[in-house]
């Protein structure tokens, strides 16, 4: 209800409403009421974070001799193309001292660790060009975090060739260079870190082998990261400060538990969530699994999805040309209007593009340097948008009706924004991140719904409760709602008060044209006035009198009331949230408020409570 503002002639209601669901507030059932809803479902609880990008070890950008301790090497900042393809990767180089040969951050830099606790070590590395440039170089930490634990891997095959105390990742990410990660769990604690060792090219050295080193072995090194978890994730750059983030977490409600969905940005609660069925016709959905890659290649690490795991998948593109990630899609009948939905985030590309095929005119561009706005779109697109979701996670969608040559679906990424699938980027360059594909058909998306090898279908919620302990005649209901999109179906219900398939009274509202109505239904007699138009996304405040004795009264967002002529309708015996009678669920949105009060208020009254 709408606060009522100081200088206003109407006033808020004299009486306490005898049915208050205040849901927003309350983010709670009303015990009354039987809520059901037989698959898990998705949704946003708004306060709920995980961990998601770190490098605890600052400086990573900066590879040079004032923030790193070369010792008895030599250490050259911007001398080659990296693998974000910039001109920022460093040369490191033995000095012919008879001695270990390694390099770690300068006193003022390091990293503090504690004992008992998970690390990770990670930087990328590429052979030298020196007459004995190594293939064998070593990971290990200072004795602060770990006294003895190391990882050797060969940078030429991509293998690792000796671990102790440590479990280690190599992964190629291309023009020759390899990822290496060293994982431990901190046996000492205090200032610490990370370790690059020279291993005078023997593949079991040891953590600080010593020998008499060359000029001329040299290693192209970038991006450094030190984690506090068991795994790499994709490579954080930072300058003066260590970088932590963290961002909303989608949670999973069990069947038959009511969601209570929020803003994952703000954290504002938007009530109760309530959907109709749909179905994931994207078999994989976290683009892990059965996907194809068009000069393109999937970077090992993964990073931090939506969900608070390690899925979502960063992607490098390998040679000139567009890339894409694509998927084929069954089940899909021609002219259906359908809803295809991603998860992304920039990682290099600032463009994205989401299409069903390269061929045909359904396609848009989103813009990740500003909130995934659209840019451009396909003459078969019926509509398209994003919502932020927190940490520059984005969900972008697009809905459109083809016909059914085409099927497969999927995304690209580009430097520029072009309507040309094919624009070609400068190869060996970060692409972007992707999570969480759906393909589901209506008209709009709805709640994420999670797959892993076969289609999966989210059942339909429904909510009911008795009115014999709060309805009287002569009352007032009044709903504030949000509904997402256009209804599967001619028309849906917003709230409705049922006696019996032959008399009831609430909000319904015609999907054809967009429009809430009301409705006394007292079989055989029938009134239903359109009320005015739904602006889907956003909420709508409507207000009824019961139809009892000749005639009802409504207000909708405000407006002057409308009064009209109806017959009166029985006691009911219960309330239906967003349920219809003949298709069961059609109402897909948020309820903010539904309430209802013992008396017929006043019309000044009635407009009021609507107002925004």
């Amino acid at each position: 209800m709408a606060i009522i503002k100081v200088g206003d002639k109407a006033t808020a209601p004299s009486i306490r409403p005898s049915l208050l669901l205040d849901f927003a507030n309350s983010k709670a059932l009303d015990p009354r009421i039987t809520f059901t809803r037989a698959s898990t479902a998705t949704y946003w609880d708004g306060h709920t974070t995980a961990k998601a990008e770190e490098n605890l070890q600052s400086r990573s950008t900066e590879l040079n001799s004032t923030y790193w301790l070369p010792y008895n090497t030599t250490l050259t900042p911007n001398s080659t193309t990296a693998p974000d393809g910039t001109n920022t990767a460093a040369v490191f180089i033995e000095s012919t001292s008879t001695t270990n040969h390694y390099l770690h951050a300068e006193s003022g830099y390091v990293v503090t660790t504690a004992t008992a606790t998970a690390y990770t070590w990670s930087v990328y590395l590429k052979k030298g060009s020196g007459a004995t440039a190594p293939d064998i170089l070593c990971l290990g930490f200072r004795g602060a975090t770990h006294t003895t634990a190391y990882a050797n891997f060969n940078i030429s095959t991509g293998a690792v060739t000796a671990t102790s105390s440590a479990t280690a990742t190599i992964s190629n990410a291309g023009n020759g260079w390899y990822r290496c990660t060293v994982s431990i769990t901190a046996n000492a604690s205090g200032a610490g870190g990370g370790v690059l060792a020279f291993t005078n090219n023997n593949p079991t050295a040891g953590r600080f082998a010593s020998y008499t080193g060359a000029t001329t072995a040299d290693v192209f090194v970038w991006g450094p990261q030190f984690e506090q978890r068991s795994s790499a994730t994709a490579y954080t750059p930072t300058t003066s400060s260590p970088v932590v983030k963290y961002q909303p977490v989608l949670q999973t409600a069990t069947p038959n538990g009511a969601r209570f969905d929020h803003d994952p940005v703000t954290g504002e609660s938007k009530g109760l969530l309530i959907e109709e069925a749909r179905t994931n016709l994207m078999t994989y959905s976290n683009v892990l699994t059965g996907w194809y890659y068009s000069n393109v290649t999937r970077e090992c690490e993964t990073v931090i999805a939506p969900d608070g795991t390690a899925t979502a998948v960063a992607s490098r593109g390998d040679t000139i040309g567009s890339y894409q990630i694509y998927k084929p899609v069954s089940g899909i009948s021609a002219g259906a209007v359908r809803t295809y939905s991603l998860y992304v985030k920039k990682y290099g590309s600032r463009y994205c593009y989401l299409a069903n095929d390269p061929l045909n005119s359904a396609f848009v561009w989103f813009d990740l340097d500003n909130d995934a706005a659209v840019t451009e779109q396909g003459s078969n697109v019926i509509s398209a948008g994003s919502e932020a979701v927190g940490n520059g996670w984005y969900r972008i969608w697009m809905v459109n009706s083809q016909h059914n040559n085409y099927t497969q679906y999927g995304f690209a990424t580009q430097d520029s924004s072009s309507t040309a699938w094919g624009t070609a980027n400068a190869p060996v360059t970060y692409s972007g991140i992707a999570w969480g594909y759906q393909f589901e058909v209506g008209a709009f998306p709805t709640s994420y719904i999670p797959t892993s090898g076969s289609t999966v279908t989210r059942s339909a919620d429904a909510a009911e409760l008795p009115s014999n302990t709060w309805y009287s005649d002569s009352g007032t209901l009044y709903a504030d709602f949000n509904i997402a999109g256009p209804a599967t179906g001619s028309y849906g219900n917003v709230v409705q008060l049922l006696e019996n398939v032959g008399s009831r009274w609430g909000f319904p509202y015609i999907n054809g044209n967009n429009t809430l109505t009301a409705l006394a239904y007292n079989a055989p007699d029938i009134t239903n006035p359109t009320l005015g138009g739904l602006s889907y996304g956003s909420n709508t405040r409507v207000v009824m009198t019961s139809p009892n004795g000749s005639q009802f009264v409504t207000s909708l967002n405000g407006a002057s009331v409308v009064t009209t002529s109806a017959t009166a309708v029985s006691n009911p015996i219960s309330l239906s949230i967003g349920k219809v009678l003949s298709d069961n669920n059609t109402f897909t949105g948020t309820f903010s408020k539904i309430a209802y009060y013992p008396q017929r208020l006043p019309n000044a009254t009635l407009q009021a409570m609507t107002e925004e």
